[in-house]
């Protein structure tokens, strides 16, 4: 039985993609780099958990601190914010997942929509990329060449990419162009 390469997990919904030496034509020393992005990715998330939850720790231990050296203090602090000078203010914690969720591997800029948009539309974007690549409902060249022409001029275009942070879709407009079922986020084709 041939190794196994972990190259995609979500951890929201505890998904794990596993696939053998030969996916999608990919190498042995491809998957081996994606399996280990992953595993980076893995770390990072337990590094960025541990240095929450240390952050929290340090907190309590401050107003708990400041709780007992000034009970007058805490007294206006509690009736000013309606709640206990102990207790986590409401959201917070959902907040800093939620804006973590967004963050690159490695806090470097580039692409976050694929984790943005859960693993499902990550399949679905993958089977898309296989079919412009086979010709698979390929649209005709004249369409694509509009397409392309069009795509260039565009200001959320960028390096190859609709960026969805502008507006776009996220795709990758090579692959886009190519499938006759395809829209422009902004209706331009």
């Amino acid at each position: 039985m041939s190794k196994m390469y972990e190259i995609s997990n979500d951890p929201t919904i505890d998904a794990h993609i596993v696939v053998p030496v030969g996916y999608a034509g990919l190498s042995e020393k491809e998957l081996q780099v994606m399996e280990d992005q992953v595993r980076k990715a893995d770390e990072l998330r337990r590094q960025e958990k541990t240095h929450i939850q240390q952050i929290t720790r340090d907190e309590d231990a401050r107003l708990k601190a400041l709780e007992n050296e000034n009970p007058a203090y805490r007294k206006q602090w509690e009736k000013y914010h309606g709640r206990k000078i102990s207790e986590p203010r409401e959201g917070v914690v959902e907040k800093v997942n939620k804006e973590n969720q967004r963050q690159p591997v490695g806090g470097k800029a580039g692409c976050t929509s694929c984790a943005s948009k859960g693993l499902m539309s990550l399949i679905r974007g993958g089977a898309k990329l296989l079919k412009a690549e086979l010709g698979v409902d390929a649209a005709d060249e004249a369409t694509m060449a509009k397409r392309k022409a069009l795509c260039l001029k565009c200001p959320i275009y960028d390096f190859g990419v609709c960026v969805e942070e502008k507006g776009g879709c996220g795709c990758f407009v090579a692959a886009k162009i190519k499938l006759k079922g395809e829209e422009c986020p902004k209706g331009k084709w």
